[in-house]
Formats: C-alpha cells, sequence, structure tokens
C-alpha cells in the first residue's frame, strides 16, 4: 500500500517506543504442532508433514538468527554487513531529522522481535487440506468456519497481532515436480524459512507489502532492490526486503543474482500476491 513520509516516521517512533534493540540469542526452541487439523503421525502423510514443518522452522531460526547479527554489523560500521543493509534498505541516513528516521535501526528493531519469537517455542496450525473448508476454525479465540482462503495460500499470520499464530497452508507441502505447483525451496531465495520469516515480520511487527515503485504490491527481488533504492523509508518495514536481507546475510549474494523472476505464477512471490500476506 502507499504511504507518506509522515505515516512511514510515525510506524518507525512506535516501533523503536515497543521494541528495544537486542543481541541474537542464537538458542532454539519448540515447535508446537496446535490445533485440531495435523493430520496424525499414522495417517497418511502425516509424519512428512511434521517433518515439513520443522525443516522451515528451523531454517527460518538460521536465517533470523543471521540477519540480526549481520545487521547489528551493519549498524556498528562493518562494510560488508552495511553494504546489504544498504542493498535491501536504501542508504543509511546521516543526520535522521525530521520526518526522516534511521531506518537501518528500524530494520535491526523488527529482526531482533522476530529472533526472539522464533528461537523460543512457538505455535503452528495446520490449512494445508482443502477438505479443511468449512471446518470448525482451530485459532484461539476464533469463530466461524475455515474458507478457500484459509487453507488455499502459501503461509498465514494475522498481521499486527502478538498472538503467536502461524498456519501452513495448501502450498507449503506441496511436493510435485512438472505440475505447475511450486515444490518447497529449503534454501536460497524465497525459501521456506525465509517465507516464514516474512510472515512473522507481519504478525510481531506490523510489517507491510507495500506499493513498489511502479505501483504493484513489492513482492521479488527486482521490486524489492527498486524500493530500497527509490524510497528506504518503506523498505525497511517491507516483509520481502527483510525475508530477502536475511536470505541474502545466510546464504550469500550467489542466491540473490540466482533469484531471476520465474514463470507469473509459479514462484512464492505470486503467490503471495495472489492469496495475500
Amino acid at each position: 500500500m502507499g504511504t507518506t513520509a509522515v505515516e512511514d516516521a510515525n510506524r518507525f517512533d512506535k516501533l523503536a517506543l515497543k521494541f528495544p534493540t537486542k543481541s541474537p540469542k542464537k538458542g532454539g526452541g519448540q515447535l508446537v504442532f496446535a490445533g485440531i487439523h495435523w493430520p496424525a503421525e499414522s495417517a497418511p502423510g502425516g509424519r512428512i508433514k511434521r517433518h515439513d514443518a520443522g525443516v522451515a522452522f528451523n531454517e527460518a531460526r538460521r536465517l533470523a538468527v543471521k540477519g540480526l547479527t549481520v545487521a547489528g554489523a551493519g549498524l556498528r560500521g562493518d562494510g560488508e554487513a552495511a553494504a546489504l543493509m544498504t542493498r535491501w534498505f536504501g542508504p543509511r541516513p546521516v543526520n535522521p531529522a525530521g520526518t526522516d528516521r534511521d531506518w537501518w535501526v528500524g530494520a535491526h528493531r523488527i529482526l531482533g522481535v522476530i529472533e526472539t519469537f522464533i528461537t523460543s517455542d512457538i505455535k503452528v496450525y495446520y490449512r494445508g487440506d482443502m477438505s479443511l473448508i468449512g471446518k470448525k476454525d482451530d485459532y484461539p479465540g476464533a469463530t466461524g468456519n475455515l474458507k478457500a482462503r484459509d487453507v488455499g495460500g502459501y503461509a498465514e499470520s494475522s498481521t499486527g497481532t502478538l498472538d503467536s499464530i502461524v498456519g501452513l497452508c495448501k502450498l507449503f507441502f506441496a511436493k510435485q515436480k512438472g505440475t505447475g505447483q511450486v515444490a518447497m525451496k529449503l534454501s536460497g531465495m524465497d525459501s521456506v524459512g525465509g517465507t516464514l520469516v516474512h510472515e512473522l515480520s507481519h504478525n510481531l511487527c506490523k510489517t507491510d507489502d507495500h506499493e513498489s515503485m511502479n505501483g504493484t504490491d513489492c513482492y521479488g527481488t527486482a521490486q524489492c532492490l527498486a524500493l530500497a533504492t527509490g524510497l528506504p523509508r518503506r523498505a525497511w518495514y517491507n516483509a520481502d526486503n527483510i525475508e530477502y536481507f536475511c536470505e541474502e546475510a545466510l546464504y550469500g549474494a550467489a542466491a540473490a543474482v540466482a533469484a531471476a523472476p520465474p514463470p507469473a505464477g509459479g514462484n512464492v512471490a505470486a503467490l503471495r500476491a495472489r492469496f495475500g500476506g
């Protein structure tokens, strides 16, 4: 969505007041398979689906710890880390004043919140089967039944809430080859772990899927790089910029260069644009 400079500055101020800076704790946490819809381990595919979720969250933990570590180094003046911060969040303001802020500090705080959350115990709900449509919504406090939108995407969380909820949807579990479906990508840009970082940035810190420089939703590496160059006041809390920063920090520049957009509808960014989140 489009935002004004004042709105971007206000978002920074609210984040700075709510969340302090922190250093990586590099710990792990327990993954809790919550709710009533997870297939039993003895059911067809039940064990492998739980395995896939575990792999994704372990990778998300690695990404969050690495991202926070590199962002901290960038703030301290490390040249290589600062270059990566500039790439995804734009040049660091020299003398933040007026409606401007130190967007690098904002990105660092978002990464700190994600790292704290994902290296603690975390709940994950199952939304991976279209047969769930019409069944009870099992999120805490939810009323009503599940709809196609709740199930058909990749992963979801409730934007702006602190409810510790992540839902893994049908396309997260897709493994088919040559069928047009997206298989789990375990590393690199738009990885399963990176998608969880993206969703948690929404859930925990109210990051946005901003309007890009050409007026579309800002998804994908090319759009996010352009946003960092053209509007860094938005890039620091654009969910894909947070994700891609962590992924390049962990996997290296070669992964980012290799992330040329595949055919329309065939990547995670396209799925987000279609299903939201």
